[in-house]
């Protein structure tokens, strides 16, 4: 019981941080064009800087974390750090100083945003590397990284549908997001975080001693070289970052014109929230029930059936035609992509840990912090890449999203970017899944090696 309670108390802070991240991926963007006065050539210019810094940023934030797990014992002081620059850089990024609702020729600087922009970014990895790969090195086993995961991407899920909400039950009549909206969310991360981490603290803060398994005068040759040489001479984690590409281009270029299928091909714009609300949701409810089926099939197996649940869903949507006849079967479709995705996180996540471990066996260097690190670089270039070619496909083949009525070219292309192009992927990322050389079997081998390690290091030969 006081596992499961760990487990919980670990996951318990993505609450707060999905309050404050959730408006970051394609929400506040457009308000600052909107509100804010920014044009889209500036907001462009920002994203592209900050990829670039993120290419320095990430591995130096993974190698830093992994270091001080090999001196002190765990990263923590660098994950309260994050949790704590995370609200303030929020506070001045969804705040911008001087706005004011009544003036309509306000405007935000380039500069001012960048800035906060960019150390937004910073500080939320600094909170999620060390975070994300705490989890697999306080888990047992490979099944218990699964559920761990599966619990951190659960409250994800309620952080971001309590962002959604706000507009809801703080927006009077007006369901729009709005600065207000932004507003809001930074008051709640101020109340739940502390909250949230010192419950994390009390559960798992405490007990860094018994967190990893090599502390820094056990450990050996732990440096930027070995860390880059365990990493880029790992197998599996190679097959696993084809993986990662595949299944990120699929979900992300679906993101990317997601909005535009439901509002500027089938008219169904004013639906939009409450679409997501609904598919996104019951699409992460379903958690729990895919923990159990890779419970059992075992997780790899079990990734393979969530998308081919995707696969049909993007085949189903293909058939919808403009009208409003078209709002519940895009409710349906749209949900089943959802249940599909859902455990791409907790799966990805728990395997990479898995991955790092294999990496710790074979080339005798602890990093799970930087295989994190480079991970999360990696999915950010995804992201950004991604949505460029749904961009440039749909703008090729002559989509106009101010218009009602798309030629059928455009239809064409808008199909392409949305829903063939995925499946593509999708099919391409069952093909390495077949290939990945871990399962749960090999990791407890690996896991049992580890341990077996540990004690003939301390003296302690089991």
């Amino acid at each position: 019981m006081r596992r499961h309670i760990s487990d919980l108390a670990y996951s318990g802070p993505m609450i707060a941080v999905a309050f404050i991240a959730g408006p970051t991926g394609s929400i506040l963007q457009p308000l600052y064009a909107k509100y804010f006065g920014l044009s889209l050539t500036a907001i462009a210019m920002v994203l592209v800087a900050g990829r670039i810094v993120d290419a320095v940023t990430d591995p130096l934030i993974g190698y830093v974390s992994d270091r001080l797990t090999h001196r002190y014992g765990s990263p923590a002081p660098l994950l309260y750090l994050g949790a704590a620059l995370l609200g303030v850089c929020g506070y001045f990024l969804f705040n911008p100083l001087g706005y004011n609702p009544s003036e309509t020729d306000f405007s935000v600087g380039v500069l001012y945003f960048g800035f906060w922009y960019i150390a937004y970014y910073i500080a939320q990895t600094l909170f999620e590397i060390p975070h994300t790969a705490w989890g697999g090195e306080i888990a047992l086993s490979s099944e218990h990284k699964t559920r761990i995961y599966t619990y951190r991407a659960i409250f994800t899920a309620f952080g971001v549908l309590g962002f959604y909400f706000i507009p809801y039950v703080y927006g009077g009549g007006n369901r729009e997001i709005t600065p207000d909206t932004l507003s809001a969310a930074t008051f709640i991360y101020f109340i739940l975080a502390p909250l949230l981490l010192y419950l994390f603290y009390q559960f798992l803060g405490k007990e860094k001693a018994a967190t990893y398994q090599y502390k820094a005068k056990k450990s050996s040759g732990f440096s930027f070289y070995s860390v880059y040489r365990a990493i880029v001479k790992n197998k599996p984690y190679r097959v696993l970052t084809a993986i990662h590409i595949c299944t990120g281009f699929a979900s992300a270029m679906y993101a990317a014109i997601l909005f535009f299928f439901v509002d500027g091909y089938l008219g169904l714009g004013e639906h939009f929230a409450l679409l997501f609300i609904l598919s996104f949701g019951i699409g992460m409810s379903s958690l729990p029930v895919w923990y159990a089926i890779a419970a059992k099939w075992g997780r790899n197996h079990t990734w393979m059936l969530s998308l081919s649940v995707v696969a049909i869903g993007y085949a189903s949507a293909s058939t919808l035609e403009p009208g409003e006849s078209s709002w519940i079967p895009l409710l349906v479709f749209s949900t089943l992509i959802k249940i599909g995705f859902s455990p791409f996180m907790p799966f990805l996540s728990s395997m990479l840990s898995d991955v790092s471990d294999y990496g710790s066996l074979k080339y005798k260097t602890e990093a799970a912090s930087s295989y994190f690190a480079v991970f999360g670089f990696i999915n950010k270039v995804i992201v950004a890449v991604s949505f460029s070619i749904a961009y440039a496909i749909i703008g090729f083949f002559g989509f106009d999203p101010t218009t009602s009525v798309q030629s059928p070219n455009a239809i064409f292309g808008l199909k392409i970017a949305f829903i063939w192009l995925p499946t593509c992927f999708l099919a391409l990322a069952v093909v390495f899944l077949i290939k990945m050389p871990i399962d749960e079997r090999r990791h407890n081998v690996i896991k049992r090696r580890l341990n077996q390690r540990a004690d003939r290091m301390s003296g302690n030969p089991s």
